[in-house]
């Protein structure tokens, strides 16, 4: 939960706590941030934004450029980098003050993995080009031989994780599971065109990555479960909205894309709210394009519903805490134990 410094005097005057008092521990607050290096500054903008330039680069553009001077410098390379981007984000996350560009560094070494796991299966002859082209295709085709850099990946980001706690690893790792699982699934089926085939695995796996990050979110102080939850809740609502088909299959859809707004509230997590209400515009989009044919009457009916869903929001924002405990006297205790704490993203 993130708190103001206007909320935190307010709640300190309610609480009857002197100001200088409240004043302190403000100032305390914010310098445990800023030596954890959390906070949202501009400096960490700036480190996150150059840590992503740094993996869009080393994700879509370097492979074909260091081809050109032949598979093993290309591999070389790579490896130098992922080392060099490794061993400089270690030593900047050892110290407390530079722990974000060190742990953003070290995401990005993980994040070379595949690229050099390629550049390795060009340079030893393992790459079928016939059948996968060139790197880009990672990112558009769904294939069996893609499988190595993705478990690669994987296990790359568990190594870190291991040494640099820093939830931004957990991109990487969230990225390569949701295309393994549809990699692995073309492997193991022998085939790369069955869509209805991976329509069904990814509401599986959507299921199991979501049920996987709740657990990560019990036992984790920082956020290490967000990658997961927005993964999951993608390959969840692609394979629901690409599976189904009718009346009734548009009706499921919207039945679950309201229970997921439930969910959000329950868990604290706005991923699901989004994708839960994403769904449902989908459903009234079916409702007016398919059923209705744009008809003037259910164009007021949809205006009018809007409205009412906007005065519901601000409704909800009042009355937010009160809800959220309501909505937990009505959940069994034994399930309201193991939900994870309420972080809001």
């Amino acid at each position: 939960m993130k708190v103001s410094k206007t909320q935190l005097l307010a709640a300190a005057q309610t609480a009857d706590v002197a100001p200088e008092r409240a004043e302190a521990l403000w100032d305390a607050l914010r310098a445990s941030e800023a030596q954890s290096g959390s906070s949202y500054s501009g400096v960490n903008v700036a480190y996150y934004f150059g840590g992503f330039l740094i993996i869009g680069a080393m994700t879509f553009f370097m492979a074909e450029g260091w081809l050109r001077f032949g598979a093993w410098f290309g591999f070389v390379a790579a490896l130098a980098y992922l080392i060099g981007f490794a061993l400089a984000g270690a030593r900047l996350y050892a110290a407390p003050a530079t722990r974000t560009p060190g742990g953003v560094l070290v995401t990005a070494a993980v994040a070379t993995v595949p690229l050099t796991i390629y550049c390795l299966e060009v340079a030893t002859g393992r790459w079928h080009s016939d059948d996968l082209g060139g790197y880009a295709n990672f990112y558009a085709w769904v294939n069996g031989g893609w499988i190595w850099m993705e478990l690669g990946t994987i296990a790359a980001s568990a190594i870190a994780l291991r040494w640099v706690a820093f939830p931004l690893i957990t991109l990487p790792a969230a990225f390569g599971l949701w295309f393994l699982s549809m990699d692995g699934t073309a492997a193991i089926a022998g085939k790369h065109d069955d869509f209805d085939l991976y329509r069904r695995v990814a509401v599986v796996f959507g299921l199991v990555m979501l049920a996987a990050s709740v657990a990560i979110d019990r036992h984790t102080k920082e956020d290490f479960a967000f990658w997961g939850y927005l993964y999951g809740t993608i390959a969840l609502f692609t394979g629901l909205s690409l599976l189904w088909n009718g009346e009734l299959g548009w009706l499921a859809f919207a039945v679950i894309s309201l229970l997921a707004i439930v969910v959000s509230i329950v868990l604290g997590r706005r991923v699901l709210l989004i994708f839960g209400v994403l769904g449902l515009v989908g459903y009234l989009g079916y409702l007016a394009f398919g059923i209705f044919k744009l008809s003037f009457g259910f164009s007021v009916a949809l205006t009018t519903i809007g409205i009412a869903v906007i005065a519901a929001g601000v409704w909800y924002q009042r009355n937010q805490a009160r809800v959220q405990a309501r909505l937990m006297g009505v959940i069994p205790a034994r399930i309201v134990a193991l939900l994870p704490p309420s972080r809001a993203t």
